[in-house]
């Protein structure tokens, strides 16, 4: 169908292949339309509709459809969030995970994986970091000299201390001084009584990693005295 009468509206509708019925009876359509007789009555019409639009022209979907737009899919529902303190909205998005009592095949790092759940759905957090993202050593200090007790973790990395383990086997108190740098600043301190009193273990464990002043540095110990103290230390690595 062409539209002869009015140059501008065929320039916008563009040339449109119709088949259809008009005046309540069925006819042929092959030819041009006149405007009145375009205007008069409703001709229904099947086929292909074909029309050149602009680049990032808009689109209002009332206009196209003839009727309000409103959208019904539950998908937009159920993704609909509210406001702080408000009640639960309806539909609410579940969120769930794989039931686990054995360990899946681990996956590649940045793979996409399952949230791992225990049977009655309660997630299943591993504390401070993963297994990979752990640093731990043990070393033995036999003098007062600085040593190394964590490596640095690499560029950008802190290594949070998590937890120490302590023992003295010399008859000699003791201070060891912890430091998160070599000649660095003293964090802490812990003292260990000689061996003959019995207690000489002590056990540090921080509910909260104790953060690295500065990325990519060791952690050292430092004796007070000599004697021969072992120590272990646990770090997990951040960012």
């Amino acid at each position: 169908m062409t539209e002869t009468t009015n140059p501008a509206e065929t320039a916008i509708l563009g040339t449109v292949p119709v088949t259809g019925t008009f005046f309540q009876a069925t006819q042929p359509v092959s030819g041009p339309l006149t405007d009145a007789q375009l205007r008069a009555t409703p001709v229904p019409i099947s086929g292909t509709i074909t029309a050149t639009v602009a680049a990032n022209q808009s689109v209002n979907i009332a206009q196209v459809s003839g009727v309000s737009a409103s959208v019904t899919n539950p998908l937009f529902t159920k993704l609909s969030d509210g406001a702080a303190a408000q009640g639960v909205v309806a539909n609410p998005l579940i969120v769930g995970g794989r039931a686990a009592t054995t360990n899946p095949t681990a996956a590649t790092d940045a793979g996409a994986v399952n949230a791992m759940l225990d049977k009655l759905g309660k997630m299943v957090v591993q504390p401070f970091a993963v297994r990979g993202l752990k640093s731990q050593n043990a070393v033995t200090l036999t003098t007062t000299t600085e040593t190394t007790l964590l490596t640095a973790g690499g560029a950008g990395v802190f290594l949070d201390l998590t937890q120490v383990v302590m023992s003295n086997e010399n008859n000699t108190d003791v201070r060891v001084d912890f430091r998160d740098a070599t000649a660095g600043t003293v964090r802490f301190s812990i003292f260990l009584a000689k061996a003959s009193v019995g207690q000489t273990a002590q056990q540090l464990s921080f509910s909260s990693p104790m953060e690295q002043s500065s990325a990519n540095n060791n952690w050292t110990v430092q004796a007070s005295a000599s004697s021969s103290v072992r120590i272990l230390g646990i770090a997990v690595k951040n960012l």
